[in-house]
């Protein structure tokens, strides 16, 4: 009997075999871990986006209420809260704003003519909010209730842990 000639072809070998597929397992373990990362910065990304939108959307509503107060009409506030008439909305006729805050968050309202206390929508997420009023003299105070708007209000909030904030000047009016 006569040895068979070997063939140029040779197969993989059990090690062989096996060592590639343990490198193949930690080339995907490193991506499933670099997935995850990812996805958790992506949701930190969103969670960080969605709380900027509430704080520009707060202070953009609150600031343009703030704004266009009507001189001599209601305007109260204390550093929990703010209770105004103004026209600074949609069409110009005179709006009723309330914002104040409680423990589960700020209560947000509107409410147009005959001024029926507005229904107030609870927002969560706003942790702290505190307002200060400045007066004709420059000092700023915790509390205003003067029939005239003050000259500007300084707004502070978080949202989330992270803190917002804006000075509302108010333009000087006559009725």
């Amino acid at each position: 009997m006569t040895p068979r000639p070997r063939s140029p072809e040779r197969g993989l070998t059990l090690v062989e075999v096996l060592l590639g597929i343990a490198i193949g397992g930690l080339v995907l373990l490193a991506l499933a871990g670099s997935m995850s990362s990812l996805l958790r910065e992506e949701r930190g990304a969103i969670a960080a986006s969605r709380r900027l939108r509430l704080a520009e959307g707060l202070l953009d509503r609150l600031g343009r209420g703030i704004r266009g107060a009507i001189p001599g009409e209601t305007f109260r506030g204390d550093a929990g809260g703010i209770d105004l008439v103004t026209a600074s909305f949609d069409d110009g006729r005179p709006v009723r704003l309330v914002a104040t805050r409680e423990e589960d968050g700020l209560r947000y309202g509107e409410s147009a003519l005959p001024f029926a206390d507005p229904v107030a929508t609870r927002i969560p997420e706003i942790r702290s909010f505190h307002l200060r009023y400045r007066g004709s003299d420059g000092g700023w105070r915790e509390a205003w209730s003067d029939s005239s708007p003050p000259g500007a209000v300084s707004l502070d909030f978080g949202v989330e842990g992270e803190t917002y904030g804006t000075i509302v000047w108010i333009p000087v009016r006559t009725k």
